[in-house]
Protein backbone atom coordinates (compact mmCIF):
# COMPACT_ATOMS: atom_id res chain seq x y z
CA UNK A 1 0.00 0.00 0.00
CA UNK A 2 1.42 3.50 -0.44
CA UNK A 3 2.40 6.23 2.21
CA UNK A 4 0.18 8.87 3.67
CA UNK A 5 -0.11 6.24 7.08
CA UNK A 6 -2.03 3.45 6.12
CA UNK A 7 -0.07 -0.05 6.68
CA UNK A 8 3.54 0.59 5.40
CA UNK A 9 4.17 -2.23 7.97
CA UNK A 10 2.20 -4.55 9.63
CA UNK A 11 4.16 -4.28 13.22
CA UNK A 12 3.88 -0.06 12.75
CA UNK A 13 0.41 0.95 12.77
CA UNK A 14 -0.51 3.91 14.80
CA UNK A 15 -3.55 4.72 16.82
CA UNK A 16 -4.59 7.20 14.37
CA UNK A 17 -4.08 4.54 11.26
CA UNK A 18 -6.51 1.97 13.44
CA UNK A 19 -8.90 4.62 13.83
CA UNK A 20 -9.32 5.44 10.38
CA UNK A 21 -9.68 2.05 9.44
CA UNK A 22 -12.25 0.89 11.57
CA UNK A 23 -14.20 4.18 11.93
CA UNK A 24 -16.07 3.17 9.12
CA UNK A 25 -16.47 -0.23 9.64
CA UNK A 26 -17.80 0.98 13.19
CA UNK A 27 -20.55 2.61 11.44
CA UNK A 28 -21.62 0.19 9.11
CA UNK A 29 -21.70 -2.28 11.96
CA UNK A 30 -23.87 -0.09 13.93
CA UNK A 31 -26.66 0.65 11.43
CA UNK A 32 -26.33 -3.16 10.60
CA UNK A 33 -27.20 -4.23 14.49
CA UNK A 34 -29.67 -1.40 14.48
CA UNK A 35 -31.55 -2.71 10.92
CA UNK A 36 -30.74 -6.53 12.58
CA UNK A 37 -32.50 -5.28 15.90
CA UNK A 38 -35.53 -3.64 14.13
CA UNK A 39 -36.27 -6.98 12.05
CA UNK A 40 -35.97 -8.53 15.34
CA UNK A 41 -38.55 -6.54 16.77
CA UNK A 42 -41.19 -6.67 13.98
CA UNK A 43 -40.17 -10.70 13.57
CA UNK A 44 -41.14 -11.00 17.87
CA UNK A 45 -44.24 -8.99 17.13
CA UNK A 46 -44.91 -11.33 14.33
CA UNK A 47 -44.75 -14.54 16.10
CA UNK A 48 -46.59 -12.79 18.98
CA UNK A 49 -49.87 -12.23 16.60
CA UNK A 50 -49.23 -15.30 14.75
CA UNK A 51 -49.68 -17.65 17.98
CA UNK A 52 -52.68 -15.24 19.36
CA UNK A 53 -54.41 -16.31 16.26
CA UNK A 54 -53.58 -19.86 16.10
CA UNK A 55 -54.98 -20.35 19.87
CA UNK A 56 -58.29 -18.76 18.45
CA UNK A 57 -58.36 -21.21 15.67
CA UNK A 58 -57.42 -24.07 17.79
CA UNK A 59 -60.17 -23.02 20.38
CA UNK A 60 -62.81 -23.08 17.34
CA UNK A 61 -61.80 -26.00 15.90
CA UNK A 62 -61.46 -27.92 19.38
CA UNK A 63 -65.51 -26.55 19.81
CA UNK A 64 -66.58 -27.56 16.67
CA UNK A 65 -65.71 -31.49 17.32
CA UNK A 66 -67.10 -30.80 21.01
CA UNK A 67 -70.40 -29.52 19.83
CA UNK A 68 -70.21 -31.95 17.02
CA UNK A 69 -70.17 -35.04 20.05
CA UNK A 70 -72.91 -33.10 22.05
CA UNK A 71 -75.05 -33.55 19.44
CA UNK A 72 -74.80 -36.73 18.09
CA UNK A 73 -74.53 -38.01 21.79
CA UNK A 74 -78.44 -37.52 21.69
CA UNK A 75 -78.58 -39.94 18.38
CA UNK A 76 -76.84 -42.87 20.42
CA UNK A 77 -78.52 -45.65 21.48
CA UNK A 78 -76.94 -47.38 24.53
CA UNK A 79 -78.68 -50.87 23.72
CA UNK A 80 -76.12 -50.91 20.81
CA UNK A 81 -72.97 -51.42 22.83
CA UNK A 82 -74.49 -54.22 25.37
CA UNK A 83 -71.94 -56.31 25.29
CA UNK A 84 -69.17 -54.12 24.29
CA UNK A 85 -67.09 -57.22 23.97
CA UNK A 86 -68.82 -60.06 22.48
CA UNK A 87 -68.21 -63.43 24.22
CA UNK A 88 -65.68 -66.04 23.41
CA UNK A 89 -67.23 -69.04 22.17
CA UNK A 90 -64.40 -70.68 21.00
CA UNK A 91 -66.29 -71.57 17.49
CA UNK A 92 -66.34 -70.46 13.96
CA UNK A 93 -69.34 -70.00 12.22
CA UNK A 94 -70.19 -73.29 9.01
CA UNK A 95 -70.13 -70.75 6.81
CA UNK A 96 -66.85 -69.30 7.43
CA UNK A 97 -65.29 -72.63 8.22
CA UNK A 98 -66.41 -73.93 4.55
CA UNK A 99 -64.38 -71.27 2.91
CA UNK A 100 -60.68 -72.00 1.28
CA UNK A 101 -58.52 -69.45 2.87
CA UNK A 102 -56.55 -69.03 -0.36
CA UNK A 103 -60.09 -67.94 -2.26
CA UNK A 104 -62.78 -66.98 0.63
CA UNK A 105 -64.88 -68.98 -2.27
CA UNK A 106 -67.01 -72.04 -0.53
CA UNK A 107 -64.49 -75.37 -1.17
CA UNK A 108 -66.87 -76.67 -3.81
CA UNK A 109 -66.58 -74.06 -5.76
CA UNK A 110 -63.72 -73.33 -8.91
CA UNK A 111 -62.40 -69.56 -9.89
CA UNK A 112 -63.79 -69.99 -13.34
Amino acid sequence: MSGKGMLRDARSISAGDLHRMVSGVGKSRFFATLANSNLSIILMIGIKESAGVNTIIVFLKVSVVVVFIAIGWAYMNPANHEPLIPPNTGTISTEEASKDSATNRPSGESAA
